[in-house]
């Protein structure tokens, strides 16, 4: 995995434990947006941090 993954992946299990779906949101965006990376897996997790 490349080190953004690692970052990405990181970053968004600490927002699921603070509930932070909004950031997550946000990450998604940017990812698809500026990167051109779909990974759905994100929205998955802003899913799990909205409950």
């Amino acid at each position: 995995a490349s080190e953004l993954e690692f970052v990405i992946t990181s970053f968004v299990q600490s927002l699921i434990k603070l509930h932070n779906s909004m950031t997550i949101h946000g990450i998604y965006v940017w990812l698809k947006n500026i990167h051109q990376l779909d990974w759905s897996w994100i929205q998955a997790c802003e899913q799990a941090a909205y409950e």
